[in-house]
């Protein structure tokens, strides 16, 4: 699990080049439904850490640089909620980057598990719990729910 969210916090900070994928792995209107689906992760992600960086520094004092605030995403409990949406991008990646033929069905369950991520609710998991108190507090987590629901929503 670790290794997933670090594997995602370096990638977002700097997008690394792939060499071309094999056409074949992915059909390309697939990749495009997946595509969609990581960008809209990344921006609930990112809204949420955002969040999450608010509350802690409350709490805890402030981060002194992004390098720390990767090792807290990445080790301290504070921020473990995060990592199902962290490792998801991280799985999403991996499908469409790897070398290994792609398992039948596999780009269509990550699909399934992006559009189960957005379901905040005060009686769910952790995840969910979290999520929908982070919904309550910060409008900008309100505004990138809104709009990744409604890219999800657009590809079916």
């Amino acid at each position: 699990m670790v290794s997933g969210v670090s594997n995602l916090l370096s990638y977002m900070f700097r997008r690394v080049n792939q060499p071309p994928r094999p056409a074949d792995r992915i059909p390309p209107a697939l990749r495009t439904r997946l595509d969609v689906a990581r960008e809209a992760l990344l921006s609930v992600h990112k809204a949420l850490l955002e969040y999450e960086r608010a509350r802690y520094e409350r709490t805890m004092g402030p981060i002194e640089s992004a390098g720390r605030l990767l090792q807290l995403v990445i080790h301290d409990p504070w921020f473990a909620w995060l990592h199902p949406m962290t490792e998801l991008v991280v799985q999403m990646d991996e499908l469409t980057t790897g070398k290994e033929p792609v398992p039948h069905g596999a780009p269509e369950a990550l699909l399934a598990q992006a559009k189960g991520l957005f379901n905040p609710s005060e009686e769910g998991d952790d995840f969910q719990r979290q999520y929908y108190e982070a919904m309550q507090q910060a409008p900008a987590v309100v505004l990138a729910h809104a709009n990744a629901t409604r890219s999800l929503a657009d590809l079916d």
